[in-house]
């Protein structure tokens, strides 16, 4: 798959400037644009104040409260954008082109479709943060979305990370997601990158067997090297991200909710466990 629109949702959350900088960089490698938005809608207050017993006047106090939170939600979001822009130089375009890297940032309120769901049918990956325990919802909505509900490749980045290294680890089960998240991933790895396939446990029945990787991969000119790991009741997530830690990566490939998306939040399941806590960026595609 070619990538040549990548879409960035900000949530204002004040925490996530790394994620437009990020974007542009992996941009400028591929000559894509990107196109950052706010995720940040227009609060409304859902109480009847005379059924409560509110005066108008406090009412009104507490929606002038939610809009300046919210637009200073915005500021901060754009502030990150703007940031970003400055530091790679990447052209702000608001129509498409044919040419190098460029960008452009649209208002997510001021458009009612303009969700990480409907705004991603038509990306060809997403950048979003990792949020932190200290992040809100909104963070964890838009993170969610993003994986989830847009059905493309999201690029999770936690914080601090500003570029994505050459070198990648695929955590492999021989599952589809697995094998779509690794051919969506080709694009984003250079020639001569260092591939490890983290492969824990047994390959269950039907699945592909990893020596199948292996030979994809040659085909399309990657050299990789296998590291099979002993399961652990609920530490699949974990060993994973060791492993991928000891072997140098930059960035994790892997799929996204192999399970039913309900089995993995009751369950604790390795989407869930990835996203809650990988220091390292992760390629999830479901």
């Amino acid at each position: 798959m070619t990538i040549k629109h990548i879409l960035v949702p900000l949530t204002g959350a004040g925490h996530e400037n790394h994620v437009p900088l990020c974007a542009l960089r992996v941009a400028q490698r591929l000559n894509a644009h990107v196109m950052a938005m706010d995720t940040v809608g227009d609060p409304e207050v859902y109480i009847d104040p005379a059924g409560v017993g509110m005066s108008p006047a406090y009412y009104g106090e507490i929606q002038e409260a939610l809009d300046k939170a919210q637009a200073q939600k915005r500021a901060r979001a754009r502030k990150a954008f703007d940031e970003a822009v400055a530091i790679t130089k990447v052209p702000i375009v608001d129509k498409p082109t044919c040419g190098g890297p460029s960008t452009y940032w649209i208002t997510g309120s001021k458009n009612e479709n303009a969700t990480v769901a409907a705004m991603g049918r038509l990306t060809d990956l997403v950048v979003v943060n990792r949020p932190g325990a200290n992040d809100g919802f909104a963070e964890r909505e838009s993170l969610e979305d993003a994986v989830f509900a847009a059905h493309r490749p999201a690029l999770v980045v936690p914080h601090g990370i500003t570029e994505i290294s050459k070198d990648a680890a695929i955590a492999w089960n021989g599952s589809p997601e697995a094998a779509n998240a690794v051919e969506r991933a080709l694009e984003l790895l250079e020639p001569g990158s260092k591939i490890t396939i983290i492969q824990v446990g047994e390959i269950q029945s039907g699945g592909t067997p990893v020596s199948e990787l292996v030979d994809y991969l040659g085909w399309h000119c990657f050299q990789s090297e296998v590291c099979q790991i002993a399961d652990q009741p609920k530490a699949t997530a974990r060993l994973i991200l060791h492993a991928a830690k000891k072997a140098g990566v930059g960035l994790l490939i892997m799929g996204a909710y192999t399970h039913s998306r309900l089995r993995e939040m009751i369950l604790g399941g390795v989407t869930d466990q990835m996203l809650k806590t990988t220091d390292i960026p992760v390629l999830m595609v479901h």
